[in-house]
């Protein structure tokens, strides 16, 4: 198979080598390109008595990387669809965000329309599979923002969008590479549902098991709610130290790069750390607050983006000083049962927080924050038990994305013709 090479095109998406036999179209060529609106709010005619279709790039940012969409959050009515002069796109149209954010692409199940914020592509014969096409799209994301323009917000107009070059393989070959990239993603939809399934079976686990125990049939209210009678409820300070650590001069380089490892607040992700992103030396450690912490301790980030998350530490550690380490005194306190109590407890801390536009826990809040205390027999069985399920998940999200991968790869290659396939 000869391939060959465009490379005068403005608009093109970096088409590359294609074969020979594919051709090179305008989008406009194959599409009719649609633009939509937002019917008046102030009118709930249109939208009280909604059962149109009516998508948002909102709409198309939950795919989450499915590529059809049947229903869209909002609805409009056949009074504002014929007011506003809006297109009914058929099932099979291609729906692309063009505004805030630009890349989203989406094929219809169900007839409907859109707002501002999209572009509406219609095949304009039979020799066009929309969903090769909502691939493609979807692999040129990237540079479909970079081919947008705007001061305010970035946007893809009508125009450019048009004149934007892709290729065009024979039907036949559409419909395979459509076939091939969909049964990824059937597979990538049903280990997401899985893993929602696995997580809400965690949640009720959490709620139960944190506040009812194991085996009881008494109980009593609390400070921190209904819990066992046998239960005690304690202060974290009571039966655990706490402690944080700090950030060697970054002006210093030989204070990093060393072999200790050196945990920031980000990496906490309510996992078991077991090497980081940074190391540093242990001339860093001795000039600096931080402080090597023992292999189990558990860190909880008390500002940032991860604030309230936590992680236990595989090995022996640093952290930085947005991380707080929690020591238990002595055996009464399981350390993976108080790192689930804390996911639990975790919006009601970061409640307790004082902070500006970003909330902090502070050490002082983990120390006095209530928590329950079973027995430490009972505190490692459901931390066993919920810690299995952390397993669970994790094997499922690492099989997650090893599908992604294999999605991204076949697009690279079924996407450009470097691998032909050809349907019955």
């Amino acid at each position: 198979m000869k391939f060959y090479k465009e490379t005068n095109f403005k608009n093109d998406l970096d088409l590359g080598t294609v074969p020979s036999d594919w051709q090179i179209k305008k989008l406009a060529d194959l599409f009719n390109v649609e633009t939509g609106t937002t019917p008046s709010t102030k009118n709930p005619k249109y939208w009280e008595e909604g059962d149109v279709n009516w998508f948002t790039p909102v709409d198309l940012s939950k795919l989450n990387g499915w590529i059809k969409i049947r229903e869209s959050e909002r609805k409009i009515s056949c009074k504002a669809l014929r007011e506003y002069n809006l297109t009914l796109m058929p099932p099979g149209s291609i729906i692309l965000s063009t505004r805030a954010p630009v890349g989203y692409v989406a094929v219809l199940e169900k007839e409907g329309t859109f707002n501002q914020g999209c572009k509406g592509l219609i095949p304009r014969n039979k020799e066009v599979e929309s969903i090769f096409y909502a691939y493609y799209l979807l692999r040129k994301k990237d540079m479909l923002q970079n081919l947008s323009g705007g001061s305010t917000f970035r946007e893809l107009s009508k125009t450019m969008l048009e004149n934007i070059k892709i290729p065009h393989p024979p039907l036949i070959e559409q419909q395979a590479v459509a076939g091939v990239l969909s049964v990824v993603d059937l597979a990538l939809q049903k280990i997401d549902e899985v893993i929602a399934k696995t997580e809400r079976l965690k949640k009720g686990l959490m709620q139960t098991l944190l506040t009812r125990g194991i085996g009881h049939k008494e109980y009593k209210q609390t400070p921190i709610g209904t819990i066992p009678k046998e239960w005690k409820v304690v202060k974290v300070e009571d039966v655990a130290d706490t402690s944080s650590g700090g950030t060697p001069n970054r002006s210093k380089k030989e204070y990093y790069g060393g072999n200790i490892p050196w945990v920031k607040s980000g990496e906490l992700k309510d996992n078991i750390i077991y090497d980081t992103e940074e190391k540093i030396t242990e001339s860093g450690l001795k000039n600096s607050a931080a402080k090597l912490f023992p292999q189990g301790t558990l860190l909880v980030a008390m500002y940032g983006a991860t604030v309230g998350k936590t992680g236990i530490l595989g090995i022996d550690a640093a952290t930085n000083q947005a991380v707080c380490a929690i020591l238990p005194k002595d055996d009464s306190l399981n350390l993976s049962f108080l790192q689930h109590y804390i996911i639990f407890a975790r919006n009601r801390w970061i409640s307790q927080s004082s902070g500006g536009a970003q909330p902090n826990i502070s050490q002082e809040i983990i120390r006095t924050s209530r928590i329950p205390l079973p027995k430490y027999e009972e505190q490692q069985k459901i931390a066993e038990i919920l810690s299995n399920v952390d397993k669970k998940l994790e094997i499922e999200k690492k099989e997650k994305t090893r599908l992604e991968r294999i999605k991204q790869g076949l697009m690279d290659l079924l996407l450009t013709g470097k691998v032909r396939v050809k349907g019955d």
